[in-house]
């Protein structure tokens, strides 16, 4: 068991002494994870969140109406985005979004203050521009679906930027 110690520790240093000896000679293996980990292109990830509020905001009809809050997001362009939505709602709304790709249902709510949760994630698109995005699901039902064909209700806004 010691000798296998030894052997690590042994290891360890001769890899250290000749990566050091590639650096202080201004050279570095063909190979080497460094020059690996620059060859790999990531892209990160932004991390969005957005509620279903049933009754939540006032309408020019002077009623309360399900809403997306807040139903404009911004984003880079390109940019890998997971966007957590909680829905309040005792019903299934939906992220629907042909240019986005993206048709996500979420489940109602189970209990009232309680949201239901869910992740979605997707790419945003590499052009900047602004991208509509609705729920495709009946909702706002006492007010005759109204909601559904209002921007800044149920209907949103991925802002996309260089």
């Amino acid at each position: 068991m010691a000798r296998r110690t030894t052997l690590g520790f042994a290891s360890a240093i001769a890899i250290a002494i000749v990566a050091l000896g590639a650096a202080g000679c201004g050279q570095q293996p063909a190979s080497s994870a460094a020059s690996a980990a620059a060859r790999i292109t990531t892209t990160p990830t932004a991390y969005l969140a957005m509620d279903v509020l049933p009754g939540f905001k006032l309408g020019s009809d002077s009623k309360l109406h399900d809403a997306y809050s807040p139903s404009t997001l911004t984003v880079a362009a390109g940019k890998k985005v997971q966007l957590t939505v909680y829905n309040y709602d005792n019903m299934p709304h939906s992220f629907t979004s042909a240019a986005l790709g993206v048709n996500v249902t979420f489940a109602p709510s189970a209990k009232t203050g309680q949201a239901s949760t869910t992740v979605i994630a997707f790419t945003a698109p590499k052009k900047p521009g602004h991208y509509t995005f609705q729920c495709i699901k009946p909702c706002d039902l006492p007010n005759g679906e109204w909601s559904m064909g209002q921007p800044g209700y149920m209907i949103g806004t991925l802002i996309v930027k260089d």
